[in-house]
């Protein structure tokens, strides 16, 4: 046999040998991933035995159990049905035990991870949380289950957890959970008690995702601590807290945190609260964090609320059947113009009042007790400087104290308390002021400018209704001021007088136009059911003076009002020149008529006319 004879008959016994390998190592992995029957009995009770010490007795476990060595050794349960005595009950395509290697060798089976493919969950109503506390005990009970709390090695426990294409359904369900809860994670713990997670899935309709890790415990002191982080995406809103986890009663974390809220009604009723119904602008928190299952304080605390910035401390407890927020806050300047427009009574294209209903966000669905002060507001139409403001609700009712505050020009305080009824809502508001620009406040809140000069008064009001107008035409209750180095537009009262001397016709004809500047007006109203009486109103303009009376018609926006303007006594003793006149018409157009036949009656005696 020549040399290349040999040398071919070696290249092919070997390519033979190679391919005998081949087959051999495939035909293993093969059956490596053969899934082999299993002795039932044995692999069922190891099975309750693992699900009993990590989520507690079962009631009934149903599947085809087998074994298959590649990708890893494992117990497969395929078609599985598993109840347990708590209630909660899994059907799952297939369950997956991991197997440790080390044991197998001894013909031991021991199982150190989970994986669960495309589970169904169902919880029943007693085991979902009736409010924000529960939930949060609940959580921190399971995750304490799971192993993100323990505090020495552990050799028998599982140490990880998978679950694809999960779902989770409440049985009648409760808030705050309400289902179904798609659902995908891995949850990885070491013996030393640290743990790793990541989740991701869709809840309320909204996609989420979380990660969170836990290192171990520190040595010596107490409580105990270990690191924390967890950061939650939902939609284009976050939260990131990074600190440490403290084995207190309760259990509690400090560190940073960090939250930008992008729709803070969708985060509202993702975690099961009630959204408010108005349009919320974008929240950011920042801050030193202190959390317990039911309540997370900042202290300190930066706060960004639309365009509004603020600094101070803030608390969310969740401990009591309504959420309560409170804090202490401060500001440079805040722009509540998008916010109070919705509130202005006075339409913007017509000249009544609003029809619209309400915002209903002046339903709270949570309780406030909140401090806050700011050195420059932007309301829109005017700007409030040095305030300080208290806002406290419970059980939907909501107050709004005001204490000495800068505003057109002057100082006013006092309060507002909103309570939501079957019809709509109750208002009532007292309050007082000094130093007020008159023509600027009419403006902005009756959108009319007739009377103008610095007022001073107090007031105790009361209404209800579901919209502006009804509680302009509802509003009840007593108002008195006084009005120093004012004017009256529309009219020149000091004019009329003299011409009455001479010219009392020219007066009947024509009492419209100019002003009249006076000294001080003093005013009493008393107000029932949209409609403010004039008690008693004098204006001094010397050397004249003049007396209204009669009443004007808030909720219809219109005057009938009676006057008597009286000049000088003359040095011959005569009477003093009188005129007599109505105010009728509208706010926005006021009619201002001479009693013609007392001004007639008065002249016809008189040798002074000319007319």
């Amino acid at each position: 046999m020549s040399p290349i004879q040999k040398q071919r008959g070696h290249k092919r016994r070997v390519i033979a040998r190679l391919t005998a390998l081949c087959l051999a190592v495939a035909a293993v992995i093969a059956l490596g991933f053969i899934e082999i029957p299993t002795h039932q009995r044995a692999s069922k009770a190891l099975i309750e035995a693992t699900i009993g010490r990590e989520f507690g007795p079962m009631s009934s476990l149903s599947g085809d159990i087998t074994f298959h060595v590649l990708p890893r050794p494992a117990l497969s349960i395929n078609n599985v049905a598993i109840d347990l005595e708590s209630g909660l009950s899994v059907r799952a395509t297939r369950i997956i035990f991991d197997l440790a290697l080390a044991p197998l060798v001894h013909a031991t089976a021991t199982p150190v991870a989970i994986g669960l493919d495309e589970p169904q969950i169902s919880l029943p109503r007693e085991r979902v949380p009736a409010d924000f506390t529960e939930f949060n005990e609940k959580a921190l009970t399971l995750g304490l289950r799971l192993g993100l709390a323990r505090s020495a090695p552990v050799t028998d426990a599982i140490s990880e957890f998978r679950i694809s294409g999960g779902s989770v359904t409440f049985t009648d369900p409760v808030a705050p959970l309400d289902g179904p809860l798609a659902l995908n994670g891995t949850l990885t713990t070491a013996s030393d008690g640290s743990a790793h997670g990541s989740t991701s899935g869709q809840w309320r309709g909204r996609d989420f995702s979380a990660d969170f890790s836990l290192g171990t415990w520190t040595s010596g002191g107490e409580p105990r601590a270990r690191p924390v982080s967890l950061h939650l995406a939902l939609g284009k809103s976050n939260l990131s807290v990074k600190g440490t986890l403290n084995d207190s009663q309760p259990v509690s974390i400090d560190g940073g945190f960090s939250s930008t809220i992008d729709d803070l009604d969708h985060v509202i009723t993702w975690v099961g609260g009630q959204p408010s119904g108005a349009s919320a602008p974008p929240l950011t928190l920042d801050g030193t964090a202190h959390i317990t299952h039911s309540a997370l304080s900042l202290a300190p605390a930066q706060i960004r609320l639309g365009p509004v910035a603020m600094n101070g401390s803030l608390t969310v407890d969740v401990g009591g059947k309504r959420p309560l927020i409170g804090g202490t806050l401060s500001a440079g300047d805040m722009d509540l113009t998008g916010w109070l427009t919705p509130l202005w009574p006075k339409a913007k294209d017509s000249s009544g009042w609003k029809l619209e209903k309400l915002p209903e966000s002046l339903a709270l669905h949570q309780d406030l007790d909140i401090r806050l002060s700011a050195e420059r507001v932007n309301l829109g139409i005017v700007r409030v400087a040095d305030t300080a403001v208290t806002i406290f609700a419970k059980d939907g009712s909501l107050d709004i104290g005001v204490g000495s505050t800068h505003l057109f020009q002057g100082k006013a305080k006092g309060k507002l308390t909103v309570t939501p009824t079957y019809s709509g809502y109750n208002l009532q508001s007292r309050g007082s002021f000094e130093g007020i620009d008159l023509g600027q406040l009419t403006l902005a809140v009756l959108d009319i400018k007739r009377v103008e000069g610095i007022a001073s008064g107090k007031f105790d009001l009361e209404s209800s209704g579901a919209s502006a107008d009804d509680v302009m035409h509802m509003i009840s209750g007593h108002a008195e001021g006084k009005i120093a180095s004012g004017s009256l537009t529309g009219v020149n009262l000091a004019n009329l007088l003299r011409r009455i001397e001479t010219r009392p016709l020219s007066v009947i004809r024509d009492m419209r136009g100019g002003r009249t500047d006076f000294d001080a007006m003093t005013a009493s109203f008393t107000l029932s059911r949209g409609k403010a009486t004039l008690d008693a109103n004098e204006m001094a303009f010397p050397p004249n003076t003049m007396k209204l009376g009669g009443a004007i018609d808030i909720g219809n926006r219109s005057l009938d009002l009676t006057g008597e303007a009286t000049g000088p006594t003359p040095q011959n003793g005569s009477e003093p020149a009188t005129l007599a006149f109505t105010v009728t018409g509208d706010f926005d157009d006021p009619i201002v008529t001479p009693d013609i036949n007392r001004i007639l009656k008065r002249n016809s005696g008189s040798t002074q006319t000319t007319e």
